[in-house]
């Protein structure tokens, strides 16, 4: 399991995930079943460095992407033969992570120099969470989704 690329720290991104399902993510998954291993594919809407590293040009390291980068995720997981999912993280709104309900980024106030990652101003709040919740129904054998988001 090995998921390395320029975004650093085994992070992968939009444009790099592709090279993680499908191949890798396959692979994983079918060495996990033959050895009886439960393996659970991670998730997460976004990331951003910069609180962590103090450094504001590194906010918004890996954007969200209005959910198309999660559900690219969700679809290249449930594609590769995941049975389900770890969407990470409910509450990392300083990491960019968080799928909780929260304001968006237009209403956020800084904190010194210190941003947190928000809702996209021209979604709903509670947006992360309900596209998890349908991660979650296709997950569970509902019909009707594929590779392109739902519509909400």
């Amino acid at each position: 399991m090995r998921h390395n690329n320029a975004v650093g720290r085994g992070r992968y991104g939009s444009a790099s995930y592709n090279n993680v399902a499908g191949g890798e993510l396959a692979a994983d998954i079918l060495w996990s079943k033959a050895n009886k291993v439960d393996y659970v594919p991670l998730v997460f809407p976004g990331f951003s460095w910069g609180n962590l590293k103090n450094d504001p040009t590194l906010y918004n390291s890996i954007p969200r992407d209005k959910g198309d980068f999660l559900w690219k995720q969700v679809a290249g997981a449930k594609l590769s033969g995941a049975p389900s999912l770890y969407v990470a993280m409910f509450d990392e709104i300083d990491e960019g992570t968080a799928i909780y309900k929260c304001v968006r980024e237009g209403e956020l106030p800084l904190h010194g120099n210190k941003k947190f990652v928000g809702i996209e101003n021209d979604l709903a709040s509670d947006y992360y969470l309900w596209l998890t919740g349908q991660a979650g129904k296709w997950f569970h054998g509902e019909n009707g989704f594929s590779v392109t988001k739902p519509v909400r």
